[in-house]
């Protein structure tokens, strides 16, 4: 799956960006290469800012790099010869191996011909991630004369480059190993077992990287001596379960010394001493996770992503501070019941794409563009009743803005679900490592774990409810609750400000003004709420309401729409090219920033009649881009006597052209092609 998702991804405009964050050049060992020796290339890779490449086997997620070689007669190539991989651990725990410094992919080469000099050229594609991923594309040349080999500059980078490559196990490896796998059903796992060949050879540490397994991936391994031996126990995370008949597994160790070797791991080789499993390390291993999990899920409150939504906890605090402990008790219970039924539904969420084979983390939901746009409606709503722009009585409120602010039991309860939701795009200290563990641990494990991120998270809320001498520390209730109300709204904003970004990131900027526009309907719509609620003219005022919270969502899906108008950008000669061609032609003169401009585009240009228009007549459509300054366009609205855009002008062929207002209507724009026609049909008769 993820290999198609990327090669869709391949042939997007993003692949243009790549070469600001990778710069790729073919280089060479020797500038002048001799017929018959064999010589070095090398894909280099400049990776800038700690955005990362993909080794062959890139992990959980990735794709490794390629070249598509286009090579004069007589020249032979090896295979890319990857150097030794970095393992990258992200903030969900997934393991992807690739390269974050210069790198060079180095290719063995032999030129068997008789030219003076040979020219190389290949295409190089890569992704490149960082944050997000970006897939890369470039080509690349190199042309080497042939004769007296002559070195390059980079022939000894090149050279210590090849000695990070692993050496193909041998008879001259100074250990002997074999290898077992045992395949039942998904559950895949093996076991390496190394023997020194002579006294000397005594590693103090051994990494282990897993080549390539098209039937799944490498989940846990782990490391360790047992007598005259080092054994690697290993776990697969499995997605098919057909095992192909020619099925050849490799992996890499990685000795202290910086030695390297490249062994095969599947067709079973030799036979593996008795391995006894330290399944009371396993014991104290999940053990220590689980406090990792709770200490983090404590620290979580005071993550960004939680820590605005704490004025909800501290204002209900003060406020049911003069209520029994019995009752404090109850509160704490509850919201602590919220919080760990959202991580049970979380991870049972988890466990069921998983099993469907879906590679999923924490957080996954914040990959939804749709449950951003939620969890932005929904604090910026908290915000406004925070601002007192509506005030709702509770018995009246409805929805989850409504249950979170709702004093008792179950706002209690809704406040600990709101807090799920908020933190599960963080990650705290600790807990990276604790999650990574979950996610590659059974799933009986993985409830476990994420249920003592709940309780962490909660404890805090439950050490004042449980201990009232901690609430002496907080101060009174009095009038100056309101104005701290007031107060914490703004990080409300400020998280709003957070996922708006995270939008962007998702859908692009279109999708972040079509969510400003809801929020300012929205905005407007409760606070004809606020004013009419408990006023005379309420259900007036409530149906106002309801229609500008519709229409602020109309207009929101109808700027984030796609365009179904195949527009052409302007350039001098391709307009002077459609009009010799005695076409219609219709202009947009158009800015990012203009809202006139985006408001005409989405509600009288790209609708069905002007589309329909436009078809019939065969007109062809071209954009005129003036967000960035142009001298050209500049001089080309001084000839319209227009300063600034938008302008919208229609060339019948090579006649005089028809000019729009700056503000139109769908008969407008009508009349303007039915004219342009009629004009152009007229001088086709001359």
């Amino acid at each position: 799956m993820r290999y198609l998702i990327y090669a869709v991804m391949w042939l997007s405009p993003l692949a243009i960006a790549a070469s600001e964050h990778v710069s790729v050049k073919l280089v060479a060992d020797h500038e002048t290469i001799a017929a018959q020796q064999s010589f070095s290339l090398a894909i280099r890779m400049d990776m800038k800012d700690h955005w990362h490449t993909y080794w062959e086997n890139p992990g959980s997620s990735g794709l490794p790099t390629t070249v598509n070689w286009t090579l004069p007669e007589g020249l032979e190539l090896s295979a890319l010869l990857f150097p030794n991989p970095t393992r990258f651990v992200d903030a969900a725990g997934f393991v992807t191996y690739g390269y974050d410094k210069t790198t060079y992919l180095i290719v063995d080469a032999k030129y068997t011909g008789s030219d003076p000099s040979i020219s190389i050229k290949g295409v190089v594609e890569w992704l490149e991630c960082k944050e997000i991923c970006i897939p890369g594309q470039q080509d690349v040349s190199l042309t080497l004369n042939v004769g007296d080999p002559s070195p390059t500059s980079l022939a000894k980078s090149i050279q210590d480059a090849r000695s990070k490559i692993p050496t193909v196990y041998g008879d001259e490896a100074p250990f002997s190993y074999a290898s077992k796998t045992e395949m039942v059903g998904d559950t895949w796992t093996g076991t390496i077992q190394l023997t020194a060949k002579t006294a000397d050879w005594s590693p103090s540490q051994i990494e282990y990287f897993p080549g390539p397994n098209p039937n799944g991936e490498l989940k846990n391994h782990a490391t360790r001596r047992q007598d005259d031996h080092w054994i690697v126990e290993l776990d697969y995370n499995i997605w098919e379960e057909n095992v192909a008949d020619d099925l050849e597994m490799f992996g890499v160790l990685i000795f202290d010394d910086g030695e390297s070797y490249k062994i095969p791991v599947y067709p079973n080789k030799g036979e593996i001493s008795a391995v006894a499993k330290a399944s009371n390390s396993n014991r104290k291993g999940m053990l220590l996770i689980l406090f990792m999990a709770f200490i983090g899920g404590i620290i979580l409150n005071l993550m960004p992503c939680v820590l605005p939504v704490l004025s909800l906890k501290i204002l209900s605090f003060i406020q049911e501070a003069g209520e029994s402990r019995a009752r404090r008790m109850q509160f704490g219970w509850v919201y602590t019941l919220g919080i760990m039924v959202s991580f049970l539904l979380l991870s049972a969420a988890i466990i069921a794409l998983k099993m469907t084979g879906e590679r999923v983390g924490i957080g996954f939901q914040f990959q939804n563009a749709s449950f951003v746009v939620f969890m932005i409606v929904l604090l910026f709503v908290m915000g406004l009743s925070f601002f007192g722009v509506f005030t709702l009585n509770p018995p009246q409120v409805s929805g989850l803005t409504g249950l979170t602010t709702k004093q008792g039991l179950s706002g209690a309860f809704f406040n600990g679900i709101l807090m799920t939701l908020l933190s599960t795009p963080c990650t705290a200290p600790l807990l990276g490592a604790a999650y990574g563990w979950a996610m590659s641990a059974e799933y009986w494990q993985l409830l476990v774990v994420f249920q003592a991120v709940a309780i962490g998270l909660a404890a805090p809320y439950l050490l004042l409810c449980s201990a009232p001498y901690l609430l002496k520390f907080l101060p009174k209730p009095g009038p100056w609750m309101d104005d701290f109300k007031v107060f914490m709204g703004f990080p409300l904003l400020a998280t709003c400000v957070w996922l708006l970004w995270v939008l962007g990131t998702l859908e692009g900027s279109k999708a972040i003004i079509a969510t400003l526009t809801l929020l300012v309907f929205l905005a407007i719509s409760l606070w004809l709420v606020g004013k009419s609620l408990y006023g005379k003219k309420k259900v007036l005022g409530l149906s106002f309401a309801l229609l500008l919270a519709f229409l602020g969502g109309w207009l929101g899906l109808r700027i984030n729409a796609p365009s179904n108008i195949e527009w052409t950008p302007y350039t001098a000669e391709q307009l002077a090219s459609l009009r010799g061609a005695d076409r219609l032609v219709f202009l947009d003169f158009t800015a990012e920033w203009c809202t006139t401009c985006k408001f005409n585009e989405k509600l009288v240009i790209d609708t069905q009649a002007v589309r329909n228009a436009f078809a019939q007549n065969e007109v062809a459509t071209v954009k005129v881009d003036y967000t960035h300054y142009d001298q050209e366009i500049t001089r080309m609205l001084n000839e319209f006597e227009r300063a600034g855009v938008p302008l919208y002008v229609i060339y019948p062929g090579s006649g005089e052209p028809i000019v729009l207002p700056e503000v139109i209507t769908q008969s407008m724009v009508l009349a303007a092609v039915k004219e342009g026609s009629a004009r152009l049909n007229q001088m086709s008769q001359l």
